[in-house]
């Protein structure tokens, strides 16, 4: 499964690499910005985004309602690692095309087992 993963947190993204490089079944790219997350989901493909609700820029919903416009990512579900848990929240990064969440802090154990039964769902 190719996953993109965005977060302007450094130690999220390592703990993210850390996570899902122990997972052979993923093939990780990380990266910083909603901006870079759409320039990477629109040259190549993959199976899944996880973005990060809250980013400087271009925040998740923002690259999220972005990725749900252009015909070359459309269809590629969106999975939010995020801190906001609140249902406004949540309704809002539904509204913006969100297919399912997981919840900040995260197990690292358990991630690519969540991500593929959202995958899936």
């Amino acid at each position: 499964m190719r996953v993109l993963a965005a977060d302007d947190e450094e130690d999220v993204r390592l703990l993210l690499e850390l996570a899902l490089g122990m997972d052979s079944a993923i093939d990780l790219t990380l990266v910083s910005s909603g901006a870079e997350a759409i320039e990477r989901a629109t040259s190549e493909q993959y199976d899944m985004i996880v973005l990060d609700g809250l980013m400087p820029g271009l925040d998740g919903a923002e690259t999220c309602r972005r990725l749900r416009a252009d015909p070359r990512t459309a269809e590629v579900p969106v999975v939010f690692l995020t801190a906001l848990t609140s249902d406004e929240s949540r309704r809002t990064l539904r509204a913006a095309g969100a297919s399912g969440f997981v919840q900040k802090p995260f197990d690292p154990f358990a991630l690519g087992d969540q991500l593929r039964a959202l995958l899936r769902a």
